[in-house]
């Protein structure tokens, strides 16, 4: 009677143990699929992601109106008013079209690296020239808006008041906000695209 009843307990603890070791098996065969299938954006905080929504959001509307101020001044007046508010000179000092082409596709680029860096799983995110262009893109942001503000705070050239007060409250504090995004989802980003 007792070895029956030893015999069946035995049984019982085995059948529990493999049991257990099934699920262990398959608690780390999920963890493993699942870290394949949460890598890349899944692996992103959170914040980094709405700064890089944010940056290259701010640089697609900025290559926008560029395009548009490619054959119309909108949303200003006539091309003087332009030329007044927006580049500081008058309406002979305009940029050709071509140029104004230049700065729009160059500000697409700049929208579409960081996007691409905010994937660090993708081949285009680990791209070394692509990390290396929005570094580029956060240095140019941030000489430009620190440029501007001493420029136009200490009126070191002769620019219309409109667009040195334009400068001073839009324009500088604008290209640093975005030099501040754009480098912070680089830094963020970069080892990430390193691991994998």
């Amino acid at each position: 009677m007792d070895t029956t009843t030893g015999t069946g307990a035995d049984v019982h603890r085995d059948a529990a143990g493999d049991g257990d070791r099934d699920g262990d098996r398959g608690a780390h065969a999920g963890a493993g699929a699942g870290g394949a299938d949460g890598g890349g954006t899944a692996a992103v905080p959170r914040p980094v992601r709405a700064a890089a929504v944010v940056a290259a959001g701010g640089l697609a509307a900025a290559a926008a109106l560029h395009v548009v101020w490619i054959r119309s001044p909108w949303p200003l007046g006539p091309p003087a008013e332009l030329a007044e508010v927006v580049v500081g000179t008058d309406q002979e000092g305009l940029p050709p079209a071509a140029a104004t082409a230049a700065v729009a596709g160059l500000l697409a680029a700049a929208s579409g690296m960081v996007l691409a860096c905010a994937r660090p799983d993708s081949a285009l995110g680990r791209a070394r020239p692509v990390r290396v262009g929005l570094w580029a893109v956060s240095a140019v942001l941030a000489a430009r808006g620190l440029g501007g503000l001493v420029v136009s705070g200490l009126d070191l050239q002769q620019t219309p008041a409109r667009y040195t007060a334009m400068d001073l409250r839009v324009y500088s504090p604008l290209c640093i906000a975005l030099s501040s995004l754009t480098g912070y989802v680089a830094s963020r980003t970069r080892r990430r695209a390193g691991r994998l």
